[in-house]
C-alpha cells in the first residue's frame, strides 16, 4: 500500500466465498469505514475501539469504566505525534 493509497477503503486480499463475508466488509465495513473517514476529515481526533471484544473479558458490561481506565493511560504527547506523523506520510 503506497502512502496516496493509505487511507483508501482496501478491497480484501482473498475472495468473498461466503456470502455473509461480502454483507458484513463491503456494506458494514465499508459504512464504518466511511462514517469515520468523513468524521475526521480537517479534524485532530483519538480514537477508541468500544466494540465488545476489546473489553469484555476484564468489564463486561460496564464500557464507562473501560473507557475511564483507557484515558488514565493514553500519553497525548505520543498520540499528537503519530499524528502528525500521519499527516505527514499521507499529505
Amino acid at each position: 500500500m503506497n502512502s496516496s493509497s493509505k487511507f483508501e477503503f482496501q478491497p480484501l486480499p482473498y475472495s468473498y466465498d461466503v456470502l455473509t463475508l461480502e454483507i458484513h466488509y463491503s456494506k458494514y465495513h465499508k459504512a464504518y469505514y466511511d462514517n469515520f473517514i468523513n468524521a475526521i476529515k480537517g479534524s485532530e481526533m483519538e480514537a477508541i475501539e468500544v466494540w465488545e471484544h476489546a473489553y469484555y473479558l476484564k468489564y463486561q458490561n460496564k464500557r464507562p469504566a473501560y473507557l475511564d481506565a483507557f484515558w488514565k493511560v493514553v500519553n497525548r504527547e505520543v498520540v499528537a505525534k503519530r499524528y502528525e506523523n500521519a499527516l505527514y506520510t499521507v499529505g
